[in-house]
């Protein structure tokens, strides 16, 4: 004879377990993601600026939850996607001031960007948290279906 009381109750505390689960690795991921960008961003950092402004965010959803990682500085897509050539013009001032590999100082109207090619360091560190989780959640899960 099955007891269904029983059976609702291990169903009950097995999807406790799941949804705590989901919610811990989800926040750890973030971290690895952030932790990874900081730790291994695949271009010669000059500041390190770059790599700090990286932020972890977990979205919720119906089905649990999205980890998404992001990078407000204005420069963090170009490095990370690439960018074309394109021309410099000065924004504020008529000329533009910047030091010559030769170390002399340079003023001139306009520059011919050559572009950049593109890093992916945000894409790449989602990537590898992602696998880290997928691998947790399976021992997990595993874990909390053997106890049901």
């Amino acid at each position: 004879m099955i007891d269904l009381r029983r059976l609702r109750e291990s169903h009950r505390r097995f999807l406790a377990q799941h949804r705590a689960a989901v919610s811990e690795e989800l926040h750890r991921a973030a971290q690895e993601g952030v932790a990874e960008v900081q730790r291994n961003p695949g271009f010669k950092p000059r500041s390190g600026a770059l790599q700090r402004a990286t932020q972890g965010k977990v979205i919720r959803t119906r089905s649990g939850g999205i980890v998404r990682l992001r990078n407000p500085l204005r420069h963090a897509g170009p490095i990370d996607k690439g960018s074309p050539p394109h021309v410099i013009l000065p924004r504020r001032a008529k000329v533009l001031r910047f030091t010559n590999a030769a170390g002399a100082v340079v003023f001139t109207r306009r520059v011919n960007h050559p572009g950049n090619r593109a890093f992916h360091f945000l894409s790449r560190a989602r990537d590898q948290a992602g696998q880290r989780f997928h691998t947790r959640m399976t021992r997990r899960m595993v874990a909390i279906a053997r106890r049901f």
